[in-house]
């Protein structure tokens, strides 16, 4: 395994060892866990030549904020995949407390309810070990969410501009309570000015990551990047 080396330059700085995939799987996940490795699954042409970067990271929390459809959840997802985290989304993780869909919640009980209800599970999941955490599109707005996040994990802001978020809105915007009632040709002016009001929350987060035209993995390759550099 000397001299092997990684073909992305992005994680190449946080490449501790070089281990063949034989060797990896005689390993239990149980040992894995206690020694605290992380496992980067994901990059196809390694995965090819049978072999896993690892990197011993300290515990911790990461934290993903932005607007509705800036990909927090699929970030989260392969991000979660590669570090062998516990990815959790924090509006599922309100529906399973709470046994209401969040439209429920807010017709039904109010937003006032609701986002003290986000604030408590939000305390809840901060206190947790090896976490991936997408947050909902308004929770670094309210009570001082942004601050406990900032304290307990660290954050990235998914940043894109309104046009770019319009684009993958309006597909799927009957599924978005927000934007639902609105005509196509109006959904990126509403964009534009419910960003610009969120902004100065989102703009707190430790790392800001352009994600206009990059792709899942590109994104996930400079989170780790960042991660490095914050450790």
């Amino acid at each position: 395994m000397a001299g092997a080396r990684t073909q992305d330059p992005n994680i190449k700085s946080v490449v501790l060892y070089q281990l063949s995939y034989q060797v990896f799987t005689q390993c239990s996940p149980k040992f894995l866990a206690s020694a605290n490795i992380i496992t980067f699954f994901g990059y196809p042409n390694n995965l090819k030549k049978n072999l896993i970067f690892a990197e011993i990271f300290h515990v911790m929390i990461i934290s993903l904020t932005g607007y509705m459809g800036s990909g927090k959840t699929t970030v989260g997802k392969l991000l979660a995949k590669y570090l062998n985290f516990v990815f959790i989304d924090l509006d599922d993780y309100i529906i399973s407390n709470e046994k209401r869909s969040i439209t429920e919640l807010f017709s039904g009980k109010g937003e006032i309810y609701f986002r003290k209800v986000e604030n408590s599970c939000l305390r809840e999941i901060l206190n947790k070990d090896n976490i991936v955490l997408s947050l909902g599109g308004g929770t670094p707005v309210y009570h001082d969410n942004m601050d406990l996040i900032n304290d307990k994990s660290i954050s990235f802001y998914l940043k894109m501009n309104p046009l770019e978020l319009a684009k993958r809105l309006i597909p799927e915007k009957e599924h978005r309570p927000l934007i639902s009632h609105l005509n196509d040709e109006n959904i990126e002016e509403f964009i534009a000015k419910h960003l610009f009001e969120r902004s100065p929350y989102y703009e707190k987060a430790k790392y800001k990551i352009n994600i206009n035209h990059r792709s899942v993995e590109e994104t996930c390759n400079e989170i780790i990047a960042l991660l490095k550099i914050s450790g």
